[in-house]
């Protein structure tokens, strides 16, 4: 049986495993010294490799060296005619050489809800060999106002993909992956203000039974005049007469955001609301008696 370590080595031509057979008769003597041991190699590729090692103080050693091919390596025993079972040896992708990436879709609206898919490019080594499934691969998104996101994942068939959220400011983010110390082309990802577009209607309804005033902002849409995702942020401000403002925030359901204020918080005179969502905006006036 021959022996194999390391495991495992880079498929560049330079490194090298070690492989050791132990030959002893049917009784556990070990063989003469200089009985010859053949070694047959099958390199990934289909590359063999036939090594003639002679016995030296009960052992037969030789050096494995990889080819550029990434693979499994089969190596196997031969002596006097006997044989054994075969042992592996893994020749894996060495550093990788730089790559690009891509977005999908390559633009969003800053809704802090959506998402978008990253994806590289298959990544490989300089001799063109795919980099092992479960490579660790770091994507590191830079924002505007000098923010930073980190988002993990690992490379299947080559290609890792991460989920990245659309941020709730918008502007461009700049992203790139690392993994083994080879960095990716920057990625420029431009999230355009949202979730809502345009001005939307502000209506105004006051109980003066229960003495409460309500403000109802909608329907908030956004690009493709779709309602905005349900929990979209949406900020209401109130300015009085005297010029004191209020400010509150609701979220979204069914396109539709709304708060609720005391009546008694508010003075008599003409007022003026201003909802915000994203780029969008609502203004309404009315009148507390």
């Amino acid at each position: 049986t021959p022996l194999v370590g390391a495991r495992s080595i880079i498929a560049d031509g330079g490194h090298y495993a070690m492989s050791v057979v132990v030959p002893f008769d049917r009784f556990g003597n070990p063989v003469a010294e200089g009985t010859m041991v053949h070694l047959r190699i099958l390199h990934p590729g289909s590359v063999l490799q036939e090594i003639e090692s002679p016995v030296r103080h009960l052992l037969a050693w030789e050096r494995v060296y990889s080819r550029t091919i990434a693979g499994r390596t089969l190596i196997s025993a031969e002596v006097e005619g006997q044989h054994g079972p075969e042992s592996t040896l893994e020749e894996i992708a060495g550093w990788p050489v730089p790559f690009a990436l891509t977005a999908e879709p390559a633009s969003l609206p800053a809704d802090g809800f959506q998402l978008l898919t990253l994806r590289s490019d298959v990544i490989r080594d300089r001799f063109g060999n795919l980099m092992p499934d479960g490579t660790e691969i770091s994507f590191v998104a830079a924002g505007p106002a000098g923010d930073t996101r980190i988002i993990p994942a690992q490379t299947l068939d080559g290609v890792a993909e991460a989920v990245m959220q659309a941020p709730s400011i918008p502007g461009v983010y700049q992203v790139q992956a690392t993994v083994l110390g080879t960095t990716s082309a920057p990625l420029g990802i431009t999230f355009t203000p949202g979730p809502a577009v345009g001005g939307f209607p502000v209506h105004v309804a006051v109980d003066s039974a229960q003495g409460t005033l309500r403000l109802t902002a909608g329907p908030i849409t956004a690009v493709l005049q779709q309602y905005v995702p349900d929990g979209a942020p949406v900020g209401f401000t109130i300015t009085g007469p005297d010029g004191q403002m209020w400010s509150d925030t609701a979220v979204t359901a069914a396109g539709y955001a709304s708060i609720e204020m005391r009546l008694t918080r508010l003075t008599s005179g003409a007022y003026t609301a201003v909802a915000a969502a994203g780029s969008g905006r609502g203004t309404t006036r009315f009148s507390v008696p």
